[in-house]
């Protein structure tokens, strides 16, 4: 008896999944349809480039084969320390992004993503199975004799029946808090900065608004009226450009600081551990190496510096982190 109740209320469960999934895509047909040009042009541009990516992926491919014996894998460390050490300033919003999830965030996201991974498992085990299933019998898989919707619907269906929904909502709610700690952690440097620009701003208005009569002098009378609001406006964007560019300063000293520490102790253990040197040239704990750190660490604070915390040349290589910065920096400008 209890068995026959227990189909009937997974029949039902089972009806109510479909009949939400059925919705669900027919809500969303009008959507894609208007999103169809969008998909169409990111389709001709991949079409366009992939080949050049299919080729630099054989070319790194190819320099990898060569410099696998030298155990590039083990240099990352030293890699994310001269990032770090030389161009750590132009990238504020991100590495503070990675610290703030460091400290507030990483334990339950990574702990929210195990559950999540679990789950996933589950379904991608079920889904296998029903690739092979043939209930006609003629041979062929079934997925394979149906449309692509009518097999994504299926699929949506298969991974909703088999997943525990109240794992995945865990899952989901600790990583959606993870990224909100980060969120609340940017916030608030951004608050900082503003709050100190204007602050800057005010003051250099005070000193401003000396000048006004002589500026409303210079030009017409129907004019003088905005000299003041528009003087006002500038000293506070300016008072902001300021506040950033101390927060970049404090910020590039740190990231030279911490990269040139890990650039010289990531190299240095490389260096040791395949033996091309020896170990007692390199004493990580002798007044030496710590004043060779501090020599890296100043260089590295003295290139950003004298590129205005710019990037030069790497801007190229590293363009995708550039692309990160602004879209988090965007993100956080709209939630502030």
């Amino acid at each position: 008896m209890d068995a026959l109740k227990q189909e009937a209320a997974d029949a039902a469960t089972g009806g109510l999944i479909d009949s939400a999934v059925d919705k669900a895509a027919a809500a969303a047909s009008p959507l894609m349809e208007k999103l169809k040009p969008v998909f169409e042009a990111a389709q001709m541009i991949f079409v366009k480039v992939e080949p050049y990516i299919e080729m630099a992926f054989v070319k790194g491919a190819e320099i990898y084969e060569k410099v696998e014996p030298y155990h590039p894998e083990e240099l990352i460390g030293a890699l994310v320390g001269f990032i770090l050490c030389f161009y750590g300033g132009a990238f504020c919003t991100t590495i503070a992004a990675v610290e703030a999830f460091r400290m507030c965030g990483y334990s339950r996201t990574s702990k929210a993503f195990g559950v999540l991974m679990e789950q996933y498992r589950v379904a991608e085990a079920e889904l296998k199975k029903d690739d092979h299933v043939d209930a006609d019998g003629d041979g062929v898989a079934d997925n394979l004799q149906r449309s692509t919707d009518q097999v994504v619907k299926r699929k949506i269906k298969i991974a909703f029946k088999t997943c525990d929904p109240e794992a995945l909502s865990d899952g989901l709610q600790g990583i959606y808090a993870g990224l909100m700690a980060v969120v609340a952690t940017l916030q608030l440097r951004f608050a900082q900065v503003l709050t100190l620009g204007a602050s800057l701003g005010d003051g250099i208005n005070r000193l401003a608004m000396q000048m006004v009569p002589s500026l409303q002098a210079s030009v017409e009378p129907p004019y003088r009226k905005w000299i003041p609001q528009v003087l006002n406006y500038v000293c506070k964007t300016l008072g902001v450009f300021l506040a950033w560019m101390v927060q970049r300063v404090i910020f590039g000293f740190t990231t030279a600081m911490k990269g040139g520490q890990m650039l010289c102790r990531s190299t240095g253990a490389y260096l040791v551990r395949h033996e091309m040197v020896a170990p007692e040239l390199i004493a990580m704990d002798s007044p030496t190496y710590h004043y060779v750190e501090l020599a890296v660490c100043a260089i590295g604070f003295y290139a950003q510096f004298s590129r205005g915390f710019g990037l030069g040349w790497m801007a190229v290589p590293l363009f995708p982190i550039s692309c990160f910065e602004w879209g988090l920096g965007m993100i956080v400008g709209e939630v502030a």
